[in-house]
């Protein structure tokens, strides 16, 4: 705020200026009191100092002495040692001498022995012993002979703590610094030299050895004991004085205090009125500033009202309120409205919604509030004073007016929005009345043109259902209380909208949000929600082709019967049905085919199942029976249990009229018994399963019961199981590898699994193979394989004789069927540094034909990457030309049944001869396996097979020994075999 307009801050001259002559005399008095005393302690502190100079030089001039003996006693020290060195050989190494030197020396009683070091330099410093002053210590040199022209001696380094040492006895002495600054000191002579820098330091210079050393000593302060009997009484006697004086002044200012309190505290109070006044007019907040009475002139404008007008404040005070009034609106400032007030010094005037004209040229809506003063100004007309003045106020109502213009427009927008809205949206002021409804809210409740006034109307219209209104309606009051009794949102209810007709049933859910004076309401349609879950529900629980339970649900209603059977006592039995040669007719005929037998199949199903019971789809060639609630004994469920199975087989063997195809099926049941909740719904459907095996091994055309020593048989496959758990997790499998020639030379060998189950056991993979299989155990399996069999390519590549071969990898129809397969065949490769054309996974027939467009998916992915694929066991399933054409192949193999009697069946010959001649019209490499005798090889060589794989080339082996194999002397007689004085085995 100005200067200028604040009112002094001096007391009047009456009360603040007492008899200047009464306080000039005392003021004389007291200061030549303080004069002689300052004299009298000055001569007093001069002398002590003086005194304590010379005492503190005294042992600053002991303590010099003490360095320089000490000084003086390490040059000995070294002396001593360059004498004892010329005494004798030089040594290699200076320490023993010098540590008995040390220890003979009087030093070692009160410092740690010094460091010595050899040293040459190119002039001879002669006999002395030099010292020189080092930041970190006092360097000591002799020397101690010359060698090849250059002066060899020793070099010591005395600490300065260690020099020092002992210069704290006397208790004076605080602390001793050495000096590096050389111009701090003359230059050190002989004897010892000493210099005052401050009160508290004293500087000292001694030469050690021809080593100046310059030395600050720091002592204590002056002691304070140091006043006499005549200082005493000097300031006995000029503190009597004073204190006199003070109490005559004391006396007479008590009195002028009692003055100057009033008159300075009605001043205080005034001052600080002023300065509350113009706290309030400058507020950075308040649009406020004061106008002259007489002219109307602004004077001290608040920032808030030059920001809100946009003028400077230069500006402002050059202008008049009326010159900012719109013309409009000046005769309501000139009648202005007065509101009453219990302040009878002031009127207080009120003018609305007053335009005033801004910088920019446009207006700003302010309401005008005045403060004017009731009293007449002072006698001093000339002096701006406030009396003079009025004060004015200015709400702003722009912003205001502002916000309400956006509001309406937002209020506009957001209804706009609200029907783009893909939710149904409604607002309910505080009474439930409609204030607002979108279209997508009258579509879902389906009111048509229907006008509905309350939230009651709503719920009549939309639920014809009285107790299922009342039902939900009672809900919906309960949400609301709940959601008012805690942050106001409202949690979804859903609920089905039936109208007046079934057609127009919706399912909805309605949710929304409770406020002050309103409540807004939301409709999600969730009509194909719920159809989505139908049919998610229906493709979880169901097969999509038959439409039959799927195992899952089959599961589920099995322990279901568990749980009633054991309440009502009543058997159950569960069949599992096994269905030949379907599997293959899909890729034969077609899936449409395939699809047309599954759904004939069902029809005799249901013709022969009662209808009460469960008929579920478990596999792609396998359908369950869940037979539940038989009244009476187990013998009862199983003679039940026959009839049906028996009645199914009958049905099921019936031939199938597929357009103008007969085709018949091999079908076999498999049935276990059950009641109550003793046995594992999953253990069932294994024991059904099992007896389904079983009834395909024996060719049984009855249904086959579970039995005792089909459950010791699960239970030793179960055993297996773990066994080969545990064999994964400790390591115990093995890759043993089997030769493959081409003509007599070595090209690879095929990968082959071995189960090490102990140190010299061996576990048959006939035994272990079919179990990991059926658990699932076999993906492990085939992805350590694969791992390890690219890990021993990336090694073979690193080697000239071995870089060639490739390796033959099988791979189980479960590992091929997983989705992650060739990203699990592309990590293995990547991982090792494998090259992808040295693999070769081998597939069987089965695996392809179950889904062939996948299969040649995933197999013309990895040949893009230069992976070969094998046709493992070709000619004993069903090979067809046409896939075999279309399927990314390198190689078929010939399995080893037709091999093994090529030379006694003719069939078997010319079935090789044609997967011979087959092959090579296809461009494939064809390997023939199972080979045991010379003969072979030679119809081989005759059909121009010259692959080869068997036991007469070589028997399955650890990788060592092939490796072995491959480095001896070959076999004429055994192609790719060693020699006899190189065993494979």
């Amino acid at each position: 705020m100005p200067d200028s307009i604040l009112p002094p801050l001096s007391p009047p001259a009456s009360a603040t200026l007492p008899q200047r002559g009464f306080w000039l005399a005392i003021g004389g008095v007291v200061a030549l009191l303080v004069l002689a005393a300052g004299f009298f302690l000055h001569a007093q502190w001069t002398a002590r100092q003086q005194a304590w100079h010379a005492e503190l030089e005294r042992h600053a001039s002991a303590a010099l002495a003490d360095v320089n003996q000490r000084g003086n006693a390490y040059a000995l020290f070294l002396a001593n040692l360059r004498t004892s060195y010329a005494l004798q050989a030089p040594p290699q190494d200076l320490r023993p001498l010098a540590d008995a030197l040390w220890r003979a020396s009087p030093l070692s009683a009160s410092a740690p022995q010094p460091t010595l070091e050899l040293v040459e330099w190119p002039a001879s410093p002669g006999d002395r012993i030099l010292a020189q002053s080092r930041p970190e210590g006092l360097e000591y040199l002799a020397q101690l002979g010359a060698a090849n022209g250059a002066a060899v001696g020793v070099r010591m380094l005395v600490p300065w703590s260690d020099l020092l040492r002992g210069t704290w006895s006397s208790a004076l002495i605080d602390d001793v610094n050495v000096i590096t600054d050389g111009d701090a000191l003359p230059a050190a002579a002989a004897h010892l030299s000493l210099q005052w820098l401050d009160s508290h330091t004293l500087a000292s210079s001694v030469q050690i050895a021809d080593a100046p050393v310059r030395l600050a000593f720091s002592f204590a302060t002056i002691p304070a004991q140091f006043w006499t009997s005549d200082t005493a009484a000097g300031l006995l006697l000029g503190s009597a004085g004073l204190a006199l004086l003070i109490g005559l002044a004391a006396l007479r200012r008590q009195k002028e205090r009692l003055l100057v309190h009033h008159v300075q505290r009605s001043h205080d109070y005034a001052y600080k009125g002023w300065l509350r006044y113009f706290a309030f007019i400058h507020h950075p907040l308040l649009s406020a500033a004061e106008l002259d009475a007489h002219t109307g002139r602004i004077i001290n404008p608040s920032p808030r009202l030059t920001q809100l007008l946009g003028y400077s404040r230069e500006t402002m005070t050059r202008l008049t309120l009326d010159a900012l009034v719109h013309p409009s609106d000046l005769p309501r400032l000139r009648e202005p409205e007065t509101l009453a007030s219990q302040a009878r010094e002031y009127d207080y005037e009120r003018v609305a919604d007053v335009r005033l004209a801004h910088n920019l040229g446009h207006y700003v809506w302010v309401d005008v509030l005045k403060i004017r003063y009731a009293i007449t100004p002072h006698a001093e007309a000339d002096r701006p004073t406030l009396i003079s003045r009025e004060m004015v106020i200015l709400l702003d109502q722009d912003r205001a007016r502002k916000l309400q213009a956006q509001l309406q427009q937002r209020i506009q927008k957001s209804q706009q929005v609200f029907e783009q809205l893909p939710v149904g949206l409604c607002i309910l002021d505080n009474q439930m009345r409609f204030t607002f409804m979108n279209d997508c809210f009258r579509q879902y409740s389906n009111l048509g043109d229907a006008a509905l006034q309350t939230l009651d109307d709503w719920w009549h219209h939309v639920i014809a259902s009285n107790s299922y209104r009342q039902k939900m309606a009672e809900r919906w009051h309960q949400t609301v209380s709940g959601a008012i009794a805690r942050d106001g949102i409202l949690r979804p209810l859903e609920l089905a909208l039936h109208g007046k007709s079934p057609a127009n049933q919706r399912f909805v859910e309605l949710a929304g949000t409770v406020m002050e004076d309103q409540m807004v309401l939301t409709l999600v349609d969730l009509t194909p929600h719920k159809h989505a879950e139908e049919e998610i529900r229906r493709l979880a629980f169901y097969d999509a082709t038959t439409q039959l339970p799927n195992r899952r649900l089959l599961l589920d209603r099995v322990q279901q019967a568990q749980v009633t059977s054991q309440q009502r006592h009543w058997q159950n039995a569960l069949l599992t049905v096994g269905l030949a040669k379907l599997r293959n007719l899909r890729d034969e005929r077609g899936a449409a085919t395939a699809s047309t037998v599954l759904l004939q199949t069902v029809e005799r199903l249901r013709a022969v199942v009662p209808a009460d019971q469960t008929i579920a789809r478990t596999d792609t060639e396998e359908f369950a029976i869940l037979l539940s609630g038989i009244d009476g004994d187990e013998d009862e469920a199983a003679r039940v249990s026959q009839d049906i199975g028996s009645a199914v087989i009958a049905a099921l063997r019936a031939p199938f009229q597929i357009d103008t195809h007969t085709l018949y099926l091999d079908v076999h049941t498999g049935v276990t018994t059950f009641t109550g909740r003793e046995i594992d719904a999953s253990e069932l459907l294994r024991r059904a399963e099992t007896a389904l095996q079983q009834a395909r091994q024996t060719q049984q055309q009855k249904p086959h019961f579970f039995d005792a020593e089909m459950q010791a048989s699960a239970s030793a496959e179960s055993q297996l199981e773990e066994n080969i758990r545990t064999a994964i997790a400790q390591g115990q499998f093995v890759l043993y590898l089997q030769p493959q020639v081409h003509d007599h030379t070595v090209v690879g060998a095929e990968v082959l699994l071995r189960w090490r189950h102990g140190d010299d056991t061996f576990v048959s993979p006939d035994r272990f193979i079919s179990t990991a299989e059926q658990s699932n155990l076999i993906l492990p399996l085939g992805n350590w394989v694969l791992m390890q069999a690219c890990r021993q390519l990336a090694a073979w590549a690193r080697h000239p004789h071995t870089q060639h071969l490739t390796l033959s990898v099988n791979v189980s129809p479960k590992q091929f069927k997983q989705e992650s397969f060739v990203a699990n065949v592309l990590h293995a490769l990547a991982a090792t540094g494998a090259s992808p054309h040295r693999l070769i996974l081998e597939l069987t027939e089965g695996v392809l034909l179950e889904d062939i467009d996948q299969a040649i998916e995933r197999m013309a992915r990895l040949s893009a990457m230069g992976v070969g694929f094998s046709l493992d066991d070709f000619g004993t399933g069903y090979s067809s030309l046409s896939y075999l054409q279309r399927l990314p192949l390198s190689e078929v193999k010939i399995d080893r049944s037709f091999v093994r009697d090529l030379n006694t069946k003719p069939g078997d010959a010319n079935i090789v001869r044609t997967i011979v001649s087959l092959g090579h019209s296809l461009g494939l490499r064809v390997v023939a396996e199972g080979i045991e005798t010379p003969e072979q090889i030679d119809y081989l060589k005759s059909c121009g097979c010259l692959y080869w794989q068997g036991f007469f080339i070589g028997k399955p082996q650890p990788v060592e020994q092939f490796e072995a194999m491959l480095r001896a002397p070959v076999s004429a007689e055994r192609p790719g075999a060693p020699s006899d004085d190189s065993p494979v085995e």
